[in-house]
């Protein structure tokens, strides 16, 4: 369980990294405020995945999959090679969560 958490951790703090990069090249407020939202409330779901609770991992795949559709979203309008990486990485952990909720990735 624990290296779902440090994934969890490190896809946070990019989470918050890419809102604070586009408000600083795009000026738009939006991101900004939805990016590190969800970035700060993935850095406080480690803390209960250490802890290893349960809804702690729902909640993840749930913010992973917002989190590929508005970046899929934004690399379907815009073309650029960022918001391109930030959905693969996104989908990445929502299926990272999505195989360890079935078992499937193995224990840890």
């Amino acid at each position: 369980m624990k290296t779902t958490a440090y994934i969890s951790l490190i896809y946070g703090l990019i989470v918050i990294l890419s809102g604070i990069m586009a408000f600083r090249f795009t000026g738009s407020l939006t991101p900004l405020v939805v990016e590190v939202f969800l970035g700060i409330v993935i850095l406080a779901n480690v803390f209960f995945m250490m802890l290893e609770k349960k809804p702690s991992f729902y909640v993840l795949l749930v913010l992973s999959f917002l989190l590929v559709i508005f970046y899929g979203y934004n690399f379907a309008q815009t073309h650029q090679f960022f918001q391109g990486l930030l959905t693969g990485i996104s989908f990445f952990v929502f299926m990272n969560e999505l195989l360890k909720i079935f078992k499937i990735f193995g224990a840890e």
